[in-house]
């Protein structure tokens, strides 16, 4: 899998500012992963229904890292 653009370069996180710096590109990340999994899940049929829950559960993974990242940064 290659990312649709460079991640920026992330430290530990002490203060949650990192964390939150990767909040901030994560979920575009996983909507693009996401979107291709329900494409390939098009493509295949009935496997692409469990692509498609697939895809799903990706996207509401990125939308939960970005409320848990923006909770951290305040």
């Amino acid at each position: 899998m290659r990312i649709s653009r460079p991640m920026p370069h992330i430290s530990m996180p002490t203060n949650g500012s990192a964390l939150s710096s990767l909040a901030k590109h994560l979920p575009n990340d996983l909507d693009s992963f996401a979107d291709g999994v329900r494409k390939a899940g098009k493509q295949v049929g009935r496997t692409g229904k469990r692509l498609g829950e697939i895809a799903s559960d990706i996207q509401q993974a990125g939308e939960t890292t970005e409320r848990v990242g923006k909770l951290l940064s305040k």
